[in-house]
């Protein structure tokens, strides 16, 4: 008896296995169409590597607008204790000289440096993600040399501008202040700032404009992508790395890079999903229509 229960249970288990394989298999095939077909792969490795050079830029002008904002709060009572918590004294303290003195020098010169630094940076960023979006929109760029070098230069502008802000008052800059900004605000308007960058690539990047209904609906689906993405590299860095070690350098330069490029996969991802869906609704995202 009982083996007879054991292989009506092994066959159904079996069944079962089939059921979830030929569920899976469909999706599985038209997402490995996709980013063979679209070289997601390797378009996210060009958008991280801008990416790991525009983020050096960018923290180089935040640091430089920390004392003509007020913001040096953010540095004290942020950035140091998370660094001290994680990261070997020498490092908090060649960082903390390298940062006071920054602090300390000429803040016009370092921001007029650091705002046309970054400003390139990013804009090489966007003109990553440019080349992408047309290959998924099954887009050919048609706008010359000037106009996509003005394109990109524009939007960098605009998503610097919004990654500071995220990032200012995220971290508490303004607390407290005559425009103190806590509460529900600190967590809102850098989710906000994140979501407009994201919609405005999505919709301005391509060569050719895509309906603001499916932007709007891919960019909340890239912003859930990128925060779990951020809460595992979090999980990552703080619990599994150990940069008190010989190779922290290393191991912190890899999670770098490991995280700029988990992140524009997941870009790329949403972006994908989104033109799926818009040819064939979801059915044709979870490869239904395959069978």
């Amino acid at each position: 008896m009982l083996t007879r229960r054991a292989h009506r249970f092994s066959r159904r288990a079996r069944a079962g296995a089939r059921l979830s394989i030929g569920a899976v298999r469909p999706a599985f095939a038209v997402w490995t169409r996709a980013f063979s077909e679209n070289n997601l792969l390797t378009y996210a490795s060009a958008i991280a590597l801008q990416l790991l050079v525009a983020l050096a830029a960018l923290v180089f002008l935040a640091a430089a607008l920390l004392h003509p904002l007020g913001a040096t709060r953010i540095w004290a009572h942020t950035v140091i204790p998370a660094l001290a918590a994680h990261v070997p004294v020498e490092w908090v303290r060649a960082v903390t000289w390298s940062v006071n003195r920054e602090m300390s020098s000429d803040s016009t010169t370092l921001i007029v440096f650091g705002a046309v630094l970054a400003l390139w940076e990013v804009s090489g960023a966007v003109r990553a993600v440019m080349g992408a979006l047309n290959q998924i929109y099954s887009v050919s760029e048609h706008r010359g040399f000037v106009r996509r070098f003005g394109t990109s230069i524009g939007m960098a502008l605009i998503v610097s501008v919004l990654l500071l802000v995220a990032v200012f008052i995220g971290g508490g800059a303004f607390e407290p202040g005559p425009v103190a900004v806590d509460g529900l605000e600190r967590w809102l308007i850098p989710a906000v700032a994140i979501y407009l960058t994201i919609a405005l690539l999505v919709q301005v990047a391509p060569a050719k404009r895509q309906p603001w209904g499916w932007v709007s609906a891919g960019s909340v689906v890239i912003v859930v992508g990128w925060l779990a993405v951020s809460a595992g590299y979090g999980w990552w860095i703080t619990h599994v790395v150990d940069l008190h070690s010989p190779e922290s350098a290393l191991a912190l330069i890899l999670s770098v890079v490991g995280y700029l490029y988990a992140s524009a996969i997941t870009f790329l991802v949403g972006a994908q999903m989104d033109q799926l869906a818009r040819k064939g609704g979801w059915r044709a995202v979870l490869g239904v229509d395959e069978e």
